[in-house]
């Protein structure tokens, strides 16, 4: 059995992460751009922490009502009866909870993941090699866009409009995948942002003139 892959949505939530070693840095640095509001407890830090400063350091031992409105939990200590002691309260609770030392013993687990601007590549081994994961991650940024934001910026305003100018949902979504394409991405590169944009605005007054074949297609079996 594999996990249902999703993304949450943590802005304004409380989360808190248990460690303040390398793992729990990792976990927090990973929370700060989600706009949660963030709590740390740990007897100590290491260095880093203090540069987070959206975040709120609490330094002792872990008690269970810090538990008290959380939202998502990682339990991320050397201490991996105390992990699982924390991840056993948050199933009580029904808090989300991520075992950094055995992920089976939580809800969820994190996924070594890429960020390039709007895009972001998760890969996981479903715990069978973190290590691997992390390596295909940095297989997978050589060969990403250097800056592909104004590109993607540019996709967002187009198909924003069509959603108003394109009725038929299958024309609409031939026009934004053509777009898309490798071709529509040299014709970035090619003309700038400003002549692609002329360029796909007469496409979007005359989808019927993208060849049939970008019409995603999708195993509905």
């Amino acid at each position: 059995m594999k996990p249902y892959v999703l993304q949450v949505d943590l802005d304004g939530e409380k989360c808190l992460v248990v460690g303040g070693g390398p793992i729990g840095l990792v976990k927090t640095k990973m929370l700060v751009d989600s706009g949660a509001h963030i709590r740390v407890v740990s007897r100590s830090f290491v260095p880093g922490f203090e540069k987070l400063v959206e975040i709120e350091m609490v330094e002792r031992a872990f008690d269970a009502t810090d538990l008290e409105g959380m939202k998502l939990v990682h339990a991320a200590t050397a201490d991996e009866k105390l992990n699982e002691s924390i991840a056993a309260q948050c199933a009580e609770k029904d808090i989300l909870c991520c075992v950094a030392s055995d992920a089976s013993l939580g809800t969820f687990s994190v996924p070594a993941y890429l960020d390039k601007g709007d895009i972001r590549v998760t890969i996981s081994t479903n715990g069978a090699s973190p290590s691997f994961g992390a390596r295909l991650r940095r297989t997978i940024d050589t060969v990403l866009p250097e800056n592909p934001q104004p590109y993607l910026e540019s996709l967002r305003a187009i198909r924003d409009e069509s959603k108003e100018a394109i009725s038929d949902p299958n024309l609409r979504m031939r026009l934004n995948a053509f777009l898309a394409s490798e071709q529509g991405e040299e014709k970035f590169v090619e003309q700038g942002e400003d002549g692609w944009m002329r360029w796909a605005k007469e496409l979007l007054a005359n989808p019927e003139s993208v060849d049939e074949s970008y019409t995603p297609k999708w195993n509905r079996d």
